[in-house]
């Protein structure tokens, strides 16, 4: 009898704290959730001319970091291939001292990085000693968990095992020992954008990294902005290009929680050679370039023959070449436009998180501008929401 009474009023002052966490939380529990602030690590930035390592990393500045590229080999048996300028021990110790968390990002960008995904997770042999391959990496390099970049399961077949993959990997890197994450299209409703389960993804990952930026670049017929706040009903090209529109394409269509979701930018943009102005047309596949911020960016600002100008309906800076006879466009992201990014997703909608691609980008020798004013807005909405 005395235990019974003890289950039930456990029981009512479990169901006591559920309304609890619920009235202060919101229906989401969004507002009681710990922000995320991760950065894309490339372990390529360590070779070039302002060499980015572990110890360029501004650890007090994060909570995660995603360390990109862990890639399957091209056996098609589950099998990884582990650069041996992949493994940076440095990073993990450096990170953890901190009390940063460090995934192992597995794929890539590109047709040729999703192939062995489409081979491997076909079968549920191969599927199986991949997820027991990369468990075994994480626990014997001191990883906190996966973030997956599969660009892009294509059809209902590849569908069903990208699912399967996530599973699988749930299964042997458990909550909340470990993260496990997905790199996604800002837009998975466009035509070449992949195809996800994302309602049985939810409920498996522990967040979503959606990658808004790349809205033109060297496939665009027209110049246009790398990663814009809001669309520009001017953009000849796209409908839904912006944070934005990704954001209410992943709530409210989707019905992804907002504390799933990490909004990302780049810290590098795009130079169109040939445009002469916004929307400018172009060949860009042959005449646009990928540009780091920190590198070569930042210094052509009001310099070198630029001049820099802003668009108010995308809140997105951009270069333009004052010697019309020599073309120049360039699409870029300055401290002052990610910080209202930062505040808009953290903030006005309320996510997550928020993210970039990639450390190293930013970098310039000494300093990391982007970097510093992402932080510096993340601790303002941190402070903000505290309040």
């Amino acid at each position: 009898m005395f235990s019974m009474v003890m289950v039930r009023t456990a029981t009512v002052w479990r169901v006591l704290a559920a309304a609890l966490v619920w009235t202060l939380c919101g229906a989401t529990g969004a507002q009681c959730a710990e922000k995320r602030l991760l950065a894309y690590y490339s372990s390529g930035s360590r070779r070039g001319d302002a060499p980015y390592g572990a110890a360029q990393i501004p650890y007090d500045q994060l909570t995660h970091i995603d360390h990109a590229f862990l890639r399957m080999s091209g056996k098609n048996d589950g099998s990884l291939d582990i650069s041996p300028n992949l493994l940076e021990p440095e990073l993990i110790s450096r990170a953890h001292t901190a009390g940063v968390r460090v995934m192992i990002s597995i794929g890539g960008g590109g047709a040729a990085s999703g192939k062995p995904f489409a081979a491997v997770t076909g079968d549920a042999a191969t599927r199986a000693n991949m997820v027991k391959n990369v468990h075994d990496f994480v626990v014997q390099n001191g990883y906190d968990g996966v973030d997956l970049d599969w660009e892009y399961p294509d059809g209902v077949e590849q569908r069903a095992n990208c699912t399967l993959l996530m599973a699988a990997l749930r299964k042997e890197l458990p909550s909340p020992q470990y993260d496990l994450s997905m790199a996604l299209p800002a837009d998975p409703n466009r035509p070449g954008s992949g195809s996800y389960d994302l309602e049985a993804l939810a409920q498996m990952l522990d967040y979503f990294n959606v990658m808004t930026y790349d809205f033109h670049g060297p496939w665009s017929k027209h110049a246009g902005h790398n990663s814009p706040l809001f669309q520009n009903p001017a953009d000849p090209g796209h409908s839904r290009a912006s944070l934005a529109t990704a954001i209410d394409t992943y709530v409210n269509y989707f019905h992804i929680a907002p504390e799933k979701l990490n909004i990302g930018t780049g810290f590098y943009g795009y130079e169109f050679t040939m445009a002469t102005e916004l929307w400018g047309a172009c060949d860009c596949s042959r005449t646009t370039f990928s540009r780091g911020y920190g590198p070569y960016i930042k210094q052509r600002i009001d310099r070198m023959g630029w001049k820099r100008y802003f668009d108010s309906d995308a809140q997105a800076p951009y270069l333009l070449r004052e010697t019309r006879s020599q073309p120049g466009f360039i699409t870029y992201d300055d401290p002052e436009s990610i910080a209202r990014k930062v505040d808009y997703v953290l903030g006005t909608r309320g996510l997550g998180g928020f993210f970039t691609w990639v450390l190293g980008s930013d970098y310039d020798g000494q300093s990391q501008d982007l970097m510093t004013a992402m932080h510096l807005a993340f601790e303002k909405a941190k402070a903000a929401q505290a309040r």
